[in-house]
């Protein structure tokens, strides 16, 4: 009869199972990222929010319902109501065309807010450095707050 040969400690199948799934997720998760860099880095779609986040994370940046619009250039700015809703693009300061720049850094309507919230010199500091700014990302919100409720009093009188 053979000795016992004692056999070495192995981890439970169901750990290395656990593991090796892990891993193979982790890989996935690794590909898929550098193709969504890539196409992100060659894309000519989404410039705007480039400018601001030029390499991808899966971490959020900013989970800012306004924020987001102005980030993207979305939602209630005129330009973008303009361009998928056939709206009106020129808003009550009289510029040609609300866009996310002129309502950061031009629009007369929004001056009083930006001189509470930005500091003086803004319009010579980039968007993605004057975003990391508390009391600038606040004042934005404020600004993206109030043009989000004229435009639906807009829409109620239009429907009125």
């Amino acid at each position: 009869m053979k000795p016992l040969i004692p056999m070495p400690n192995r981890p439970p199948l169901k750990t290395t199972l656990t593991t090796l799934l892990n891993y193979k997720k982790r890989y996935i998760k690794t590909l898929v990222m550098k193709d969504v860099s890539n196409e992100w880095q060659t894309s000519c779609k989404g410039r705007a929010v480039y400018e601001i986040c030029p390499k991808i994370k899966i971490n959020r940046l900013l989970g800012n319902f306004y924020l987001n619009q102005l980030l993207t250039g979305h939602g209630v700015l005129a330009s973008y109501q303009h361009k998928f809703f056939n709206k009106d693009p020129k808003r009550a300061c009289g510029h040609v065309i609300e866009d996310r720049l002129h309502l950061i850094y031009q629009c007369s309507k929004w001056r009083k807010i930006r001189q509470k919230y930005f500091p003086a010199n803004f319009s010579n500091i980039a968007l993605p450095q004057l975003l990391q700014s508390n009391s600038v990302r606040s004042g934005l919100e404020t600004i993206l707050k109030q043009r989000l409720e004229e435009s639906l009093s807009a829409t109620e009188d239009n429907l009125q």
